[in-house]
């Protein structure tokens, strides 16, 4: 998958959007309902943006659960996961990174 668009995301107005929301992931409580679904649109903005480690810390909160937004959009949320999953991870081995430095 070929990311066009990625100058969009690296915009200041969408860079704005992620770090509060990054903000937001920051400050809530681990058990708030909403957590999960912000964290899965931040993967979907971070891997546009080609901030791929960002992405995988998010990963690292919700990996396995592909039924929310923006993946139900799709026909097939488990592939519109899996695709952006891998983005991250590819996009993380792409500059530099190994399994063993992977964010934790």
């Amino acid at each position: 998958m070929c990311i066009r668009d990625s100058t969009l995301y690296r915009s200041e107005v969408v860079i704005k959007a992620i770090e509060g929301a990054l903000y937001a992931v920051r400050q809530a409580p681990a058990d708030h309902p909403v957590l999960p679904h912000v964290r899965h649109l931040l993967v979907f903005f971070l891997v546009r943006a080609e901030r791929y480690a960002e992405a995988l810390e998010q990963l690292r909160h919700v990996d396995g659960h592909v039924g929310a937004v923006p993946w139900s959009y799709g026909a097939d949320p488990a592939a519109e996961y899996t695709v952006y999953r891998a983005l991250a991870v590819a996009g993380w081995e792409g500059g530099g990174g190994t399994p063993a430095t992977l964010p934790r």
